[in-house]
């Protein structure tokens, strides 16, 4: 398994979009990658139990987007609560798909507090963990971040796309006191370094690499 660091990881896709690649394109592989993944583990046909996916205010926010609304398009139940970003103005990739998920009817909350995510935790059938991605470690904080992540912990199944938030991808060492304890892992392009360490595996549960490069190579071309 080839495995990269978040700087390598970076500088690869600094490289794809310099000669083309469209972002959005990538974005909307990379939720309905995972979104499949999901369906095929947890969710059998005419399976009504509810996903909650969990969104941070920056890219694997927007994953967490398109995959809810993937989700969607199967009939799978579907709420998310997304973080509003501190400046109070989304990313332009994250705000176009949140007006696609109004567009498609697909339930989208702001998070002012975790007094309605307990409620929701309850009734979850598989959480996912679309906090934060790549890089995270750098900049995040604690606060409303690790409330959120102590709710997800209580669910029954959770999957952290790309990876757990709380945990460094380089190192495997958290940078929140509690990280995400997924059930699996779907990490996006290559795996992680610190991701296929033993230190992380408490927190990865099965780690999986999904390929979001595979399909959109062409368009780079």
């Amino acid at each position: 398994m080839e495995t990269v660091s978040v700087k390598e990881m970076q500088a690869r896709e600094a490289a794809l979009f310099k000669s083309g690649l469209n972002a959005d394109l990538l974005m909307e592989n990379a939720g309905r990658l995972c979104a499949q993944e999901i369906l095929n583990d947890y969710f059998r046909p005419f399976m009504e139990e509810q996903a909650t996916v969990f969104c941070g205010p920056g890219n694997n926010g927007g994953d967490g987007l398109v995959l809810a609304r993937r989700l969607a398009e199967y009939r799978v139940p579907v709420v998310c609560y997304i973080i509003p970003p501190a400046n109070g103005e989304y990313k332009e990739l994250v705000m176009r798909n949140l007006k696609r998920a109004f567009v498609c009817h697909v339930s989208v909350k702001e998070i002012d507090n975790t007094a309605t995510l307990k409620k929701a935790a309850a009734k979850t059938y598989v959480a996912v963990d679309a906090l934060l991605g790549l890089g995270a470690a750098a900049r995040a904080g604690g606060g409303l971040i690790q409330e959120v992540i102590d709710i997800i912990n209580t669910c029954r199944n959770i999957v952290s796309i790309d990876g757990p938030t709380g945990l460094g991808m380089d190192d495997a060492r958290p940078y929140l006191p509690r990280p995400v304890r997924a059930n699996a892992t779907y990490t996006l392009g290559f795996a992680k370094k610190g991701l296929t360490l033993k230190e992380a595996a408490p927190y990865t549960g099965r780690l999986r690499v999904l390929d979001i490069f595979g399909q959109v190579r062409r368009h780079c071309r």
